[in-house]
């Protein structure tokens, strides 16, 4: 059996689907989150627990993706960075999916 690590919670605002996950650890606390970039929707920032820096980025082009973080971060912040990728990524195209597939209003 595995044992649970961290908790990634998506935050939601009220304008529709913004895309940003907040990253617990078992005790709760705020490990790091990322944050849909305001500017480019096709990019989020990992930020740190203080959410005062950058420590990654997630950039989405098409149906592939750039994963970026430090070289010297522990293996399993990597991890997370990377299982947020594949999260984000079934959000998106679920909705992608949705919308091609919703009836037209006319």
């Amino acid at each position: 059996m595995g044992q649970r690590m961290y908790q990634a919670t998506q935050t939601v605002e009220c304008c529709g689907p913004i895309y940003n996950l907040k990253v617990q650890d078992n005790a709760g606390q705020d490990v790091m989150e990322v944050v849909e970039n305001r500017a480019c929707r096709c990019s989020h920032l990992v930020k740190s627990r203080d959410e005062q820096h950058v420590v990654g980025m997630i950039k989405g082009e098409g149906n592939q993706y750039t994963v970026t973080f430090p070289m010297d971060m522990e293996v399993t912040m990597k991890a997370v960075i990377l299982a947020s990728c594949f999260y984000l990524d079934s959000m998106i195209y679920a909705k992608r999916r949705y919308v091609a597939t919703r009836p037209s209003s006319d």
